[in-house]
């Protein structure tokens, strides 16, 4: 089975075998489920119990050693902790530089009907965005305190709270490998996750012109150069396209944790599968986000559809939903990417009258270390 036919199979063995089973594979357990009081467990309640450093931190450490993708306990914590104020709500808040990288970017745009693949464009994009930006507020910041001592201004120094993710992390240690380590991780977390959401929200958009000319409506007179996180999120349409594309298209796919200890799972046990079951040090629970996402009884009849307006209906309770993860290790992230790809969209939106797919072929998802579309976002953009 293909990568590309492994995704969507997942529903169907969920349908087939029910929302936990166990798959033995060389004499290891895997438990597959999407119960979601099995991920209330996993991730929150018992994620003592579980772990990711026997999955990732063989796989990853060459390249980007032990971090907060790769850690648990206290090193976790630590990884945690030290990324923690650069991805604070006032820090999440500050749009100025990321706004004049998206201008620049919509001036590379192509002409008028001209076919592009957006997919490499906003991997471009977000990539190199993500280095100038940092490089250009650690200069600010050098900046910033050499006026400050100079004038004697204080307050002023006080107020300039704004960090790169580099003046985060050398308030909490100097050393060098542990830095560039969580500088790759953060990288590793960020660029894929903002590139890849953007990307499946314009192949979504492209392919529903009447959403697309309410987004414009919507977001008609936003001031762009002091919009506000909590402005974005206050518009409905933006966010439920967000929402409804995270849903539809999860960027991470699955996660995935591995036993650290005996333990218990709460069902999955008995003929009618609601019992509880005993896992064993060193198994393997995976969790698609595809499967739980389809799942008919919280999001409707229709959960193939892309349909936005799906929720001013369905309140997903805690983990029936969980784009970002759930629990303690939920992405620490999940904020700034939701609020700059809803920036980034509402920009294009103010821009172009329309949008239009060039591609006939469906979704099908390639699996890296996120789930993209195969085949791109071939798309064309229309001033009028």
């Amino acid at each position: 089975m293909s990568q590309a036919e492994a995704i969507p199979a997942a529903v169907r063995y969920h349908q087939d075998y029910g929302a936990t089973f166990r798959v033995r594979v060389l004499g290891k357990s895997i438990f597959y489920t999407i119960d979601p009081e099995n991920l209330r467990t996993v991730y929150d309640s018992s994620s003592e119990d579980w772990g990711v450093s026997p999955q990732r931190l063989k796989a990853l450490q060459p390249f980007c050693g032990t971090g907060f993708i790769t850690a648990d306990g206290s090193a976790w914590q630590h990884s945690h902790a030290m990324l923690k104020p650069y991805l604070s709500s006032s820090n999440v808040g500050d749009h100025e530089l990321f706004t004049s990288a998206v201008d620049h970017f919509l001036d590379l745009f192509p002409v008028d009907g001209e076919t592009t693949d957006m997919s490499p464009k906003l991997e471009e994009f977000v990539m190199h965005d993500f280095v100038d930006y940092h490089i250009e507020m650690a200069i600010q910041n050098i900046d910033h305190e050499k006026k400050s001592i100079l004038s004697e201004d204080h307050d002023r120094k006080i107020a300039f709270e704004h960090q790169s993710v580099l003046s985060s992390l050398i308030k909490n240690t100097k050393d060098r490998k542990e830095v560039r380590w969580q500088i790759l991780q953060s990288m590793l977390a960020m660029s894929d996750t903002c590139s890849t959401l953007a990307s499946n929200i314009l192949f979504l958009l492209s392919r529903n012109p009447s959403i697309w000319k309410r987004l414009r409506h919507e977001i008609r007179g936003l001031d762009f150069d002091n919009v506000t996180v909590e402005v974005l999120t206050q518009l409905p349409l933006l966010r439920n396209i967000l929402k409804e594309a995270l849903r539809l298209y999860p960027v991470l796919g699955q996660y995935g944790r591995t036993a650290l200890k005996d333990t218990i799972l709460p069902k999955g046990g008995g003929v009618d599968g609601l019992s509880p079951i005993f896992i064993s040090k060193g198994s393997v629970m995976i969790s698609s986000l595809y499967a739980l996402h389809r799942e008919p009884t919280v999001f409707g009849s229709d959960p193939e559809i892309f349909n936005p307006d799906r929720w001013n209906s369905v309140a997903p309770a805690y983990c029936e939903y969980m784009p970002f993860g759930a629990g303690q290790r939920q992405c620490v992230g999940e904020q700034k990417a939701f609020s700059e790809v809803a920036f980034l969209v509402a920009k294009i939106a103010s821009k172009y009258a329309r949008i239009e797919s060039r591609d006939a072929q469906d979704w099908t998802g390639e699996w890296r270390l996120i789930v993209k579309n195969l085949h791109g976002c071939r798309i064309a953009f229309f001033r009028t």
